[in-house]
């Protein structure tokens, strides 16, 4: 523990990657270490795709990741560059192409749990009114509209729907990591120990935890603040 209050000195944040069983004690120990006031974030990562056979229950795919800060005042948001599968989602394209790049439309209208500052009518181009729950405050709206970030799509039954545009340049093209972690299975971890020890396959490895280096460079990417080779 004293180790990894040095780490904080150095580095913004510190993962700690822990088992189910773990999890509740571990954020205990370090809610005391770190303040439970700088605890960032709980996130999953699915460490594998397949198993389970001899699993009486559920099966565990899964590891938990702790985030805590030493500081939240010292982070702002914490952004990543658009992973490239999202990017194929903008294809439209409009008088704004050059400064904000292609877009893709989402419905303005919501499907969530009723909130009557978000109920207010919006007039379509042939002078009719919608009113229904919004994604959007009125004055959002209001905003995104004078932006034209707003499109009135016309229906074959004449009716309209409203769309709001997302722009792949909004955000300079970065976004917020989500909470789930995939791609980096833990036989990953177990093929890199074995090609940097030298172990023979069919022997067991050194260490039976051990994580991939992607899944730590992904961790870790959006607070270095200069690139490492990993």
């Amino acid at each position: 523990m004293n180790f990894t209050k040095g780490l904080l000195k150095i580095k913004r944040v510190v993962n700690r990657l822990f088992s189910y069983f773990r999890a509740s004690n571990l954020k205990k120990i370090c809610d005391e270490i770190f303040g439970e006031e700088n605890f960032v974030a709980q996130l999953v990562w699915k460490k594998k795709y397949t198993g389970g056979k001899h699993t009486k229950y559920y099966v565990d795919f899964h590891e938990y990741v702790l985030a805590y800060t030493r500081s939240k005042e010292t982070i702002k948001e914490i952004l990543i560059d658009r992973p490239e599968e999202e990017k194929d989602n903008f294809t439209e394209s409009d008088e704004y192409l050059v400064e904000r790049g292609k877009y893709y439309l989402r419905p303005l209208k919501s499907n969530l749990e009723e909130r009557k500052t978000l109920v207010y009518p919006i007039e379509c181009p042939d002078g009719k009114k919608i009113t229904t729950q919004w994604l959007v405050s009125k004055e959002t709206f209001e905003k995104m509209l004078q932006e034209k970030r707003v499109e009135f799509r016309q229906k074959r039954d004449g009716e309209y729907q409203i769309y709001k545009k997302y722009y792949g340049k909004d955000g300079d093209g970065k976004v917020k990591p989500p909470s789930l972690i995939e791609d980096f299975p833990n036989t990953e971890g177990k093929f890199e120990l074995k090609e940097l020890f030298n172990i023979e396959e069919g022997r067991d490895n050194v260490f039976y935890t051990v994580k991939p280096k992607n899944l730590i460079k992904h961790l870790l990417e959006p607070f270095l603040l200069s690139t490492i080779d990993f």
